[in-house]
């Protein structure tokens, strides 16, 4: 795996990170398994692997969550007079500052739970 080429994109090289990811841990508790006391060279140290209770809690303990809030978008704040004068003088949209658009036709505007009823 390690001879491959650099993927093209995103997608290919998620595949390949999630593969040698899995290679790792599967490695990882092959050796788990086995009985570390095998190996008798000096010069590596290896610490016996523990499933105790007590090394479960201290690693939730030290879990750090993901923050929701950090990814969630904050609602904009409404713009000046003299702000939408310019746009409206610029023909730029009142919402994204773009041109060749309108706020209705925005691209970059999330839907809201609102409706619009007029017909």
């Amino acid at each position: 795996m390690m001879a491959t080429e650099i993927p093209d994109s995103l997608e290919d090289t998620t595949k390949m990170s999630v593969r040698a990811e899995n290679r790792i841990y599967t490695i990882y508790r092959i050796n788990a398994d086995q009985n570390q006391e095998m190996n008798y060279n000096a010069f590596t140290q290896h610490t016996p692997i523990s499933h105790s209770s007590s090394d479960q809690l201290s690693q939730q303990e030290n879990t750090v969550y993901m923050e929701i809030d950090a990814i969630t978008p904050k609602p904009r704040d409404t713009l000046s007079e003299k702000e939408k004068s310019i746009r409206y003088e610029l023909g730029l949209c009142l919402y994204c500052r773009g041109n060749g658009h309108i706020v209705l036709e925005c691209c970059r505007k999330l839907l809201s739970a609102k409706v619009n009823n007029q017909q």
